[in-house]
């Protein structure tokens, strides 16, 4: 993952402003600073909100058969947009003190088409059209259980799975060579749709900063294999809650995703690196 330029700045920027915010909302100058801080927890939330981020992806295609491969830097080479707003959906369902349900999915919609006189993945050289399209969505369901907490904090650890969806597409049309020898086709497509359920860990701490403001921060691991796929995901963030009242409250966050994926079929091979960070804004509700 690129982690300098203008989004880590603005990653920094936000952490600083949320912390700075928190900090000033806990000041002797409002009305509720003399209340004593406390997390409070509804027995159903559900946030909407989305995700603004900057992507880092690649995948190598490789036909066994032939032994011909094709690399492919998404937004560097094929123009896949680096930067995109991300739809995200979350919630938590607490059934008693210390156990809960939780769930979040988010969803990418990319496509990009060039036309070139030359253009290099890897060992081909195309002089044409290729378009490349990224359709995959990210969602886990999982529980969780809380193993520390008092009135200012909780701790809890999670377990589940992790559904990886994945659908990648490239194709090639007009002079296509692969080494500096043409192919018999003046086409060429692959394609990595793929779904697998995968096992995840992770673990969550949230605190009370003042009666509204609350800074929590997770982290969540997933790998295995399933069939044809398996995998190595990072997904991790940071959030800040300020609450309008005791039902709703608004959410600020930065967020971090990778994932290593390889797809092994009996005739070809996918490796895809698939990364992403930036900021997010959402609105929570709790009943």
């Amino acid at each position: 993952m690129r982690t300098s330029g203008g989004y880590g700045v603005v990653r920094t920027t936000l952490a600083i402003c949320l912390m700075a915010a928190a900090w000033v909302g806990g000041g002797s100058g409002t009305t509720w600073a003399a209340e004593e801080p406390e997390l409070q927890e509804n027995r159903f939330s559900l946030g909407v909100g989305f995700a603004r981020v900057r992507f880092d992806t690649n995948f190598k295609f490789t036909d066994k058969d032939t032994g011909r491969d094709a690399f492919v830097d998404a937004e560097g080479t094929l123009g896949l947009p680096e930067k995109e707003n991300i739809p995200v959906v979350f919630g938590r369902y607490r059934f008693s003190k210390k156990h809960a349900l939780g769930f979040s999915a988010f969803r990418v919609r990319r496509e990009s088409t060039l036309f070139a006189d030359e253009l290099n993945l890897g060992n081909f050289t195309i002089t044409g059209e290729a378009t490349l399209s990224d359709e995959t969505s990210f969602y886990y369901l999982n529980y969780t259980y809380t193993f520390l907490q008092d009135e200012r904090s909780r701790v809890f650890g999670s377990i589940g799975m992790y559904g990886l969806d994945l659908d990648y597409r490239l194709d090639l049309m007009g002079e296509i060579l692969y080494k500096g020898v043409p192919l018999a086709s003046d086409s060429y497509s692959r394609n990595a749709s793929v779904f697998a359920p995968l096992p995840m860990v992770g673990l969550d701490a949230v605190f009370a900063l003042t009666p509204r403001w609350s800074l929590a921060t997770r982290i969540t691991l997933v790998g295995g294999k399933y069939q044809d796929v398996s995998a190595l995901v990072l997904d991790t963030a940071v959030r800040a809650r300020y609450a309008f009242s005791k039902h709703i409250g608004l959410i600020l966050g930065i967020k971090y995703f990778n994932a290593d994926i390889t797809i092994d079929k009996s005739d070809t091979k996918t490796e895809v690196s698939y990364g992403f960070d930036g900021i997010f804004i959402g609105v929570g509700m709790g009943f």
